[in-house]
Protein backbone atom coordinates (compact mmCIF):
# COMPACT_ATOMS: atom_id res chain seq x y z
CA UNK A 1 0.00 0.00 0.00
CA UNK A 2 2.58 2.50 1.12
CA UNK A 3 4.31 1.94 -2.57
CA UNK A 4 1.36 2.47 -4.44
CA UNK A 5 1.04 5.90 -2.00
CA UNK A 6 4.38 6.89 -2.88
CA UNK A 7 3.98 6.19 -6.66
CA UNK A 8 0.90 7.63 -6.96
CA UNK A 9 2.89 11.01 -5.20
CA UNK A 10 5.44 10.85 -7.11
CA UNK A 11 3.22 11.03 -10.35
CA UNK A 12 1.47 14.07 -9.16
CA UNK A 13 4.50 15.79 -8.63
CA UNK A 14 5.59 14.87 -11.90
CA UNK A 15 2.25 16.03 -13.50
CA UNK A 16 2.33 19.02 -11.51
CA UNK A 17 5.64 19.69 -12.82
CA UNK A 18 4.13 19.29 -16.24
CA UNK A 19 1.01 21.39 -15.86
CA UNK A 20 3.68 24.38 -15.05
CA UNK A 21 5.36 23.95 -18.19
CA UNK A 22 2.11 24.06 -19.96
CA UNK A 23 1.15 27.29 -18.91
CA UNK A 24 4.75 28.42 -19.38
CA UNK A 25 4.72 27.21 -22.90
CA UNK A 26 0.93 28.80 -23.39
CA UNK A 27 1.87 32.03 -22.43
CA UNK A 28 4.97 31.99 -24.60
CA UNK A 29 3.58 30.86 -27.73
CA UNK A 30 1.84 34.41 -27.55
CA UNK A 31 5.17 36.14 -27.34
CA UNK A 32 6.02 38.13 -30.79
CA UNK A 33 8.00 36.00 -33.22
CA UNK A 34 10.82 38.52 -33.86
CA UNK A 35 12.58 40.87 -31.36
CA UNK A 36 15.49 43.42 -32.08
CA UNK A 37 17.46 42.63 -29.06
CA UNK A 38 17.73 39.88 -26.45
CA UNK A 39 16.88 42.26 -23.56
CA UNK A 40 13.17 42.80 -24.76
CA UNK A 41 12.89 39.23 -25.07
CA UNK A 42 14.35 38.54 -21.93
CA UNK A 43 12.76 41.21 -19.68
CA UNK A 44 9.58 39.33 -20.90
CA UNK A 45 10.56 36.28 -19.67
CA UNK A 46 11.17 37.86 -16.41
CA UNK A 47 8.20 39.90 -15.79
CA UNK A 48 6.04 36.37 -16.81
CA UNK A 49 8.16 33.81 -14.83
CA UNK A 50 9.93 33.70 -11.39
CA UNK A 51 11.38 29.88 -10.97
CA UNK A 52 14.95 29.58 -13.38
CA UNK A 53 12.85 26.22 -14.62
CA UNK A 54 10.51 28.47 -15.75
CA UNK A 55 12.47 30.88 -17.13
CA UNK A 56 14.66 28.38 -19.06
CA UNK A 57 11.42 26.07 -20.52
CA UNK A 58 10.13 29.94 -21.77
CA UNK A 59 13.34 30.53 -24.06
CA UNK A 60 13.81 26.81 -25.58
CA UNK A 61 9.94 27.28 -26.07
CA UNK A 62 10.13 30.70 -27.57
CA UNK A 63 13.64 29.39 -29.53
CA UNK A 64 11.90 26.40 -31.09
CA UNK A 65 9.06 27.69 -32.38
CA UNK A 66 10.50 30.94 -33.87
CA UNK A 67 14.20 30.41 -34.97
CA UNK A 68 14.74 28.26 -38.00
CA UNK A 69 17.58 26.66 -38.96
CA UNK A 70 19.39 27.67 -42.37
CA UNK A 71 22.93 26.12 -43.76
CA UNK A 72 23.01 28.80 -46.38
CA UNK A 73 23.83 31.45 -42.89
CA UNK A 74 26.84 28.87 -42.35
CA UNK A 75 29.37 30.71 -44.52
CA UNK A 76 28.23 34.08 -42.39
CA UNK A 77 28.58 32.39 -38.98
CA UNK A 78 32.40 31.04 -40.22
CA UNK A 79 33.50 34.56 -40.65
CA UNK A 80 31.90 35.52 -37.55
CA UNK A 81 33.14 32.57 -35.44
CA UNK A 82 36.81 32.97 -36.71
CA UNK A 83 38.70 33.27 -33.29
CA UNK A 84 35.44 32.80 -31.08
CA UNK A 85 35.25 33.57 -27.58
CA UNK A 86 32.93 34.55 -25.12
CA UNK A 87 33.00 38.22 -26.21
CA UNK A 88 31.17 36.82 -29.50
CA UNK A 89 27.95 35.20 -27.39
CA UNK A 90 26.00 38.84 -27.20
CA UNK A 91 26.81 40.25 -31.02
CA UNK A 92 25.91 36.01 -32.17
CA UNK A 93 22.80 36.12 -30.20
CA UNK A 94 20.87 39.44 -31.38
CA UNK A 95 22.12 38.47 -35.22
CA UNK A 96 20.43 35.22 -34.83
CA UNK A 97 17.45 36.33 -32.95
CA UNK A 98 17.64 39.67 -35.56
CA UNK A 99 17.69 37.00 -38.85
CA UNK A 100 15.47 34.46 -37.11
CA UNK A 101 17.60 31.73 -38.89
CA UNK A 102 20.63 30.48 -37.94
CA UNK A 103 23.00 27.36 -37.17
CA UNK A 104 23.68 25.13 -34.00
CA UNK A 105 26.21 27.94 -32.78
CA UNK A 106 23.74 31.02 -33.03
CA UNK A 107 21.33 28.65 -31.51
CA UNK A 108 23.80 28.17 -28.43
CA UNK A 109 24.85 31.74 -28.75
CA UNK A 110 21.29 33.18 -28.00
CA UNK A 111 20.35 30.30 -25.63
CA UNK A 112 23.23 31.34 -23.61
CA UNK A 113 23.03 34.86 -23.81
CA UNK A 114 18.98 34.76 -22.61
CA UNK A 115 19.85 33.01 -19.87
CA UNK A 116 22.44 35.10 -18.69
CA UNK A 117 20.34 37.83 -18.90
CA UNK A 118 17.51 36.12 -16.65
CA UNK A 119 19.97 35.08 -14.44
CA UNK A 120 20.25 31.45 -15.31
CA UNK A 121 23.82 29.31 -15.21
CA UNK A 122 24.56 28.40 -18.52
CA UNK A 123 27.19 27.04 -20.69
CA UNK A 124 28.14 26.77 -24.98
CA UNK A 125 29.38 23.35 -25.13
CA UNK A 126 30.73 22.36 -28.86
CA UNK A 127 31.71 19.39 -29.53
CA UNK A 128 30.60 16.05 -32.00
CA UNK A 129 26.85 14.93 -32.37
CA UNK A 130 26.79 11.19 -32.90
CA UNK A 131 23.17 10.76 -35.48
CA UNK A 132 24.45 8.65 -37.54
CA UNK A 133 26.92 5.96 -38.44
CA UNK A 134 29.45 7.88 -40.40
CA UNK A 135 29.68 10.42 -37.87
CA UNK A 136 31.75 8.21 -35.62
CA UNK A 137 34.49 7.57 -38.06
CA UNK A 138 35.50 11.77 -38.31
CA UNK A 139 37.57 13.00 -36.12
CA UNK A 140 36.93 16.50 -37.63
CA UNK A 141 36.64 19.79 -35.87
CA UNK A 142 33.18 20.16 -33.69
CA UNK A 143 30.37 20.41 -36.09
CA UNK A 144 27.68 20.72 -33.49
CA UNK A 145 26.79 23.35 -30.54
CA UNK A 146 24.43 22.67 -27.31
CA UNK A 147 24.01 23.94 -24.19
CA UNK A 148 24.36 22.88 -20.52
CA UNK A 149 22.08 24.68 -17.90
CA UNK A 150 22.14 24.34 -13.86
CA UNK A 151 18.65 24.03 -12.05
CA UNK A 152 18.88 23.13 -8.64
CA UNK A 153 22.68 22.39 -8.82
CA UNK A 154 21.92 20.03 -11.32
CA UNK A 155 23.60 20.46 -14.85
CA UNK A 156 21.08 19.28 -18.01
CA UNK A 157 21.57 19.22 -21.70
CA UNK A 158 19.85 21.55 -24.09
CA UNK A 159 19.56 21.39 -27.57
CA UNK A 160 17.15 24.06 -29.17
CA UNK A 161 18.64 23.47 -32.45
CA UNK A 162 17.56 19.97 -32.61
CA UNK A 163 14.37 20.62 -30.61
CA UNK A 164 13.39 23.14 -33.37
CA UNK A 165 13.95 21.44 -36.54
CA UNK A 166 13.41 18.33 -38.50
CA UNK A 167 14.34 18.06 -42.23
CA UNK A 168 12.31 16.80 -45.13
CA UNK A 169 13.03 13.93 -47.56
CA UNK A 170 15.23 16.65 -49.74
CA UNK A 171 16.73 18.18 -47.03
CA UNK A 172 15.34 21.81 -46.00
CA UNK A 173 14.58 22.71 -42.50
CA UNK A 174 10.87 21.76 -41.42
CA UNK A 175 9.85 23.48 -38.17
CA UNK A 176 8.79 20.52 -35.87
CA UNK A 177 9.08 21.72 -32.18
CA UNK A 178 10.34 18.96 -29.71
CA UNK A 179 10.63 19.22 -25.81
CA UNK A 180 12.81 15.68 -26.02
CA UNK A 181 16.07 17.81 -26.09
CA UNK A 182 15.03 19.83 -23.24
CA UNK A 183 17.00 18.82 -19.96
CA UNK A 184 18.04 15.72 -21.36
Amino acid sequence: MRLCVTILFLLFLSCTHAQNFIKVDALVINYPNRFSKTTDLSQLINRDFKTDSNKVRAIYTWMINNIGYSYEDTLIYDKMYANYNDDHIKPVANFALKRGTTICAGYACLFKQLCSEVNVECYYVSGYARNYFDSLLTDNEPMHAWNIVVLDNKKHFVDATWGASTYDNVGKFKRDPTYFYFLT
